[in-house]
């Protein structure tokens, strides 16, 4: 990150997926921020990891991909990116954000931003989640940031989520899902 003139310009990396691995096949690109670090996902659907530690806390971005047996019809795309559907599946504490109207690299897409609290090996996970849905052919990816403040803080993680927030969109507006050009 450089700041100059009181602006701060973001320095960026891309991530290349050529459908290997726990990718199933679909093949996309995304930048991220130079000063994150990645990682391979080590969960069965997590592709891989990014994440960026600074005072206040921790900031992460995790792309999960999930194929289906079958390729989902309009309708079934309309269930999967339904207001409570969604809410449900990311275990949501509290809404910030739902918009089921945005779209990535063309494609209809959802995202919520909601406030988690979760008990991951006995210990309260406090969260503000920015969560992307896409569903493509028979692939589901979904783009998650997370942001953790070190004093799980409600009003830190906000503060720090609205100031990250820009980072998150210009990631998302990066995504390019090369399978569906081929």
């Amino acid at each position: 990150m450089i700041i100059s003139n009181n602006c701060i310009r973001q320095e960026w990396k891309w991530y290349e997926c050529n459908g290997e691995g726990k990718s199933d096949g679909l093949e996309f690109s995304i930048k991220y921020p130079k000063d994150w670090t990645a990682s391979n996902g080590i969960r069965p659907h997590i592709l891989q990891t990014f994440d960026f530690e600074e005072k206040r806390g921790n900031i992460k971005m995790t792309i999960y991909i999930n194929t289906f047996d079958y390729k989902p019809s309009e309708l079934d795309i309309t269930n999967i990116y339904d207001k409570s559907n969604v809410l449900e599946a990311l275990n949501a504490f509290e809404v910030l954000e739902f918009d089921d109207n945005v779209t990535v690299d063309g494609l209809r897409a959802v995202y919520a931003t909601i406030y988690s609290k979760e008990k991951i090996y006995d210990e309260e996970v406090y969260a503000v989640v920015k969560s992307n849905i896409l569903v493509w052919d028979i692939y589901l990816l979904q783009i998650g940031f997370f942001v953790m403040s070190n004093d799980k803080n409600y009003n830190t993680m906000y503060t720090m989520y609205d100031e990250y927030n820009n980072i998150f969109k210009e990631v998302m507006y990066s995504v390019a899902i090369h399978s569906q050009w081929k």
